[in-house]
């Protein structure tokens, strides 16, 4: 782990870390990458100048500083604006990450980045939603889903521009379904829309997730990507530190049990408990799955999650994967749709449809799963 890394992480945990080694360039890139420009960027003000920051790194995280700020509060505005759309439209949605995440569990004066507005929505309401975006100035974003995960659900990102020198964009991303795990795992949709909880989010009524179901989410999602962003980790601390008593009324366990994602919750709260040195985090991560908890495999290491990268070889991306399923079904279901994925045929979506049958993709998925066991 490097210099600039172990700075972020000690800045996370509370601490008072020194610059001493490290390199202002790369603190800065990685600030952003990690969702740390704001921690960064008020630690920097608070040195003097006997610290020895030079001027042009303090100017340049005061620029993504504001940028973030400016972003953040244009996201809140469209949030609020969209939302009203919707409930005019007698449309159902459920916001997560973003600005209830940043609202609900992050402390007062705690800013959290985020860079878009989730929305969950029925299937069925996806053409309604497209239409109200679309009039609000909003494009599909070409080619938005990434290719490489195994999705089957429909997932478009819409955006339009606006003035920001560092962020040029807005975006709403649409969710039909949530991810819970490697694959094709998802949430059960009938489980989700009776369990909502109805509540209140910058004056739009709006349905969220219960605290059990949110937390199991975010611990796919941290584990989901190439590369672990910091700033996923924070989400899972303060959630977990606003919802006490999901490690006490026992029924997040009950829900990963339910559901097969116990090393899912084991490897993502091993993760955050490392990062941020709770013994209780960590002994709550090993109850769930001491095979996941114990896996010292260099892909499930600290140092190799938060490496900044694109993307994870194919091979890697399956490895990883199978090693987070929790049955036997799970992990054939797993394989065959690693080797032929089936994608939702999406009427007005050629590109996507085509780019997911081709021949090369096939064969390139199979060629991973050989070397898996070669």
């Amino acid at each position: 782990m490097d210099a600039e890394l172990k700075y972020i992480l000690e800045l996370v945990r509370g601490g008072n870390p020194d610059l001493i080694g490290i390199d202002e360039n790369k603190l800065a890139q990685k600030a952003v990458y990690h969702r740390a420009t704001h921690l960064i960027y008020n630690k920097l003000c608070s040195l003097t100048p006997s610290d020895k920051v030079s001027a042009s790194a303090v100017r340049k995280l005061k620029n993504m500083h504001h940028s973030e700020t400016l972003r953040t509060l244009a996201l809140t505005d469209e949030f609020k604006r969209i939302g009203a759309e919707l409930i005019k439209a007698g449309i159902s949605f459920i916001p997560f990450k973003g600005i209830l995440l940043a609202r609900e569990a992050y402390p007062p004066g705690v800013p959290r980045q985020f860079a878009d507005n989730d929305l969950l929505v029925k299937e069925y309401d996806v053409g309604r939603v497209e239409s109200i975006l679309y009039k609000a100035g909003y494009t599909l974003q070409k080619n938005w889903q990434n290719l490489l995960e195994l999705e089957d659900s429909v997932e478009f990102g819409f955006a339009r521009s606006y003035v920001n020198r560092e962020a040029h964009y807005l975006q709403f991303d649409v969710h039909t379904k949530l991810a819970m795990g490697p694959g094709r795992r998802r949430i059960p949709d009938m489980f989700i829309w009776k369990s909502a909880l109805k509540d209140e989010l910058e004056g739009i009524p709006i349905l969220k997730l219960p605290a059990e179901t949110e937390l199991l989410y975010l611990c796919w999602h941290t584990l989901k990507h190439a590369s672990c962003r910091v700033g996923w980790l924070r989400d899972l601390w303060f959630f977990i530190g606003k919802n006490p008593e999901l490690k006490e009324d026992g029924f997040f366990p009950k829900l990963v049990t339910l559901l097969r994602t116990r090393k899912v919750a084991a490897m993502a709260l091993r993760l955050a408990g490392e990062v941020f040195h709770s013994q209780e985090v960590l002994n709550w991560a090993k109850s769930f799955s001491r095979s996941a908890f114990y896996n010292r495999n260099p892909l499930f290491n600290l140092d190799f999650y938060l490496e900044l990268r694109d993307d994870l070889p194919g091979s890697k991306r399956l490895q990883r994967d199978l090693a987070l399923l929790d049955s036997p079904g799970d992990i054939i279901n797993y394989l065959l749709t690693a080797a032929f994925p089936h994608p939702v045929l999406v009427p007005g979506r050629s590109e996507m449809n085509r780019s997911r049958l081709a021949p090369s993709y096939i064969k390139n998925r199979l060629a991973a799963c050989f070397r898996i066991f070669k």
